[in-house]
């Protein structure tokens, strides 16, 4: 057993948040280990977890990643490690470069006379481009960096790979038209839903540029977008369909979405089934959870071929070449999508009942090679791997 400090999203409805709950919850009741959760972005609200959380903003208000709380919480728990769920370039800032950590204690160990303490620190990182800067290859000589992907793998060699799983008993196909019908949706139409943050990366502009032609076309395509319609890393999503008068009110948003709370698990795993297609523009990514979760609900999913999308997806949707590349502020490039092979490919879930029924089982199957069970043995064999070893 080790007593753990895991630094991620928790308690919040994000990617993130889903991996730490059904990794590190798994940890705690089916390894034994103590996990203490410096809960990013979570706000104090009651949460059922076996984790000990500890609000990111305790000392300043205006931390919400915690980063003022490292040291404290090092000093008081003396973990055996320290994990962080987070992108490389932020988890390389808060180990050389916080200002809260001036002296590099994270990175260097404590040195008490003849006695060190430089707990080992483990990374679970995703990474969703190309050409990633080699400035992340300096957490090697601290960090355990572990890769979400193949595809991330290829960036960090020496890194395992623990893929994200999917709970297959909520995430499960149901009838779309009971599924429309409980949700609201006309159960005649065709549904087109895209499910994750609205943030510049994803691209939802993108989305809805491929849809315009085909919404024209058709009067029976209805469109959901589950996300905040505008953030402040995104667009705003109701704005930029202002203009399409005559097709914009079958275009509908999730209500009572905020950064910190979203739907119910079983609403959205509905959601996901009601489905006819899923479709996503985003640039790259990490892992792609959403994507993960749709096809385990049965719903195929139109995407880029790039990043760790191609790896997640696999035959279980319409994989489309990028129409090219675009730098990032990370320093890595992202693909852009070809927005009208997009409509077409859409089109052609919409004309074809055998195509729809043919992928649908596609996206089931690849869907069952991903398992939360096994991404959490795999994370406690890297944590035993870097343990000390009794004498």
């Amino acid at each position: 057993m080790a007593r753990i400090l895991l630094v991620a999203d928790a308690g919040v409805p994000s990617g993130f948040g889903t991996v730490s709950k059904e990794i590190f919850e798994r940890l705690v009741r089916e390894y034994g280990h103590e996990v203490h959760c410096l809960a990013i972005n979570w706000r104090g609200d009651s949460v059922d977890t076996p984790m000990r959380f500890y609000l990111p903003t305790q000392k300043v208000p205006s931390d919400i990643f915690g980063q003022s709380r490292y040291l404290e919480l090092v000093g008081k728990l003396m973990p055996d490690i320290i994990f962080f769920i987070n992108d490389p370039a932020i988890v390389l800032n808060v180990l050389t470069n916080s200002i809260y950590d001036p002296d590099l204690v994270l990175w260097r160990g404590i040195q008490n006379g003849d006695t060190e303490y430089k707990p080992p620190i483990l990374a679970y990182m995703p990474i969703d481009g190309y050409d990633s800067p080699k400035s992340w290859d300096l957490l090697v000589p601290r960090v355990t960096r572990i890769a979400m992907t193949h595809f991330g793998q290829a960036t960090m060699p020496e890194a395992p790979v623990i893929w994200h799983g999917v709970d297959s008993s909520v995430f499960r196909p149901r009838d779309k038209k009971e599924a429309k019908r409980t949700l609201g949706f006309d159960p005649d139409h065709f549904l087109v839903l895209r499910v994750d943050k609205n943030s510049f990366r994803k691209d939802y502009p993108d989305t809805w540029r491929a849809l315009r032609p085909l919404m024209r076309k058709y009067t029976d395509i209805d469109v959901h977008f589950h996300c905040l319609p505008t953030a402040m890393d995104g667009n705003d999503l109701r704005a930029f369909a202002w203009n399409d008068e005559t097709i914009r009110d079958r275009l509908s948003f999730s209500p009572d979405l905020t950064g910190f709370s979203g739907w119910s698990i079983e609403n959205l795993a509905t959601l996901y089934a009601a489905a006819d297609v899923f479709v996503s523009t985003s640039w790259g990514e990490g892992f792609g959870l959403t994507l993960l979760e749709a096809m385990s609900s049965g719903t195929p999913v139109i995407a880029q071929d790039c990043s760790a999308i191609t790896e997640v997806v696999g035959n279980g949707g319409t994989l489309l070449q990028p129409a090219g590349r675009i730098a990032t502020p990370m320093g890595q490039d992202q693909c852009l999508p070809d927005v009208p092979a997009f409509t077409a490919a859409i089109e052609n879930y919409y004309n074809s009942a055998g195509l729809r029924k043919e992928k649908r089982k596609s996206a089931i199957a690849q869907a069952a090679k991903f398992s939360w069970d096994e991404a959490a043995k795999r994370t406690n064999d890297v944590i035993q791997s870097v343990l000390p070893k009794p004498l």
